[in-house]
C-alpha cells in the first residue's frame, strides 16, 4: 500500500507542477498583452481571468451612465464599436499626455 501512495503523491506533485508552470506561462502572456478576457455584467467592461486586469470602454460607460470600476488594475480600451471614435479623438489631442 505504501508504494501506491508514493506513486499517487508523485503523480499529484507532477500535476501541481504542471499547473504552476501553466499559470506562469499565462502570466507571461498577460505581461505581453495577451489577456484572457471575459465580459462582466457591466456594459463595456471585460476582466482578465489570469491577472485580474479590468479593461473598459470609456464610451460605453458614458453612454450607460456607469462609474468606473473600483479596481486596482484598470485600463481604458475602446470596444470595437467605439474604436473609430477613439481614433478620431486621438488625432486631435495628439499633443496632450495621457
Amino acid at each position: 500500500m505504501s508504494l501506491s501512495h508514493q506513486t499517487m503523491r508523485r503523480a499529484s506533485l507532477t500535476a501541481e507542477q504542471r499547473r504552476a508552470a501553466a499559470r506562469e506561462q499565462a502570466l507571461l502572456r498577460c505581461g505581453q498583452g495577451e489577456h484572457q478576457t471575459m465580459p462582466t455584467f457591466r456594459a463595456g467592461e471585460h476582466v482578465c481571468l489570469i491577472c485580474g486586469l479590468v479593461l473598459y470602454c470609456p464610451s460605453c460607460l458614458a453612454i450607460h451612465h456607469l462609474p468606473l470600476a473600483q479596481a486596482r488594475r484598470l485600463y481604458a480600451l475602446p470596444c470595437p464599436a467605439h474604436q473609430d471614435v477613439a481614433a478620431g479623438r486621438g488625432g486631435e489631442e495628439g499633443g496632450q499626455a495621457v
